[in-house]
């Protein structure tokens, strides 16, 4: 996982497994701390040790409300 700032917000992510063998799954927990109101679009980066594929991008949209 990759953290990050994209704009004002702060984005960070944790994985319940930092190795993960092929065909498991794991669960992420995104944070993000955007002290603007609105709808926001940003991307979750997701790095691995694929060849093929070495990183994978994740949209993600939230809305911050008053």
């Amino acid at each position: 996982m990759s953290e990050g700032t994209a704009g004002s917000a702060a984005i960070s992510a944790v994985a319940s497994s930092k190795a993960i063998q092929p065909g498991e799954s794991a669960y992420v927990l995104v944070t993000i701390d955007q002290p603007l109101a609105g709808v926001h679009d940003q991307r979750l980066h997701i790095l691995s040790n694929d060849a093929v594929e070495p990183e994978q991008a994740h949209p993600v949209r939230f809305e911050v409300v008053e």
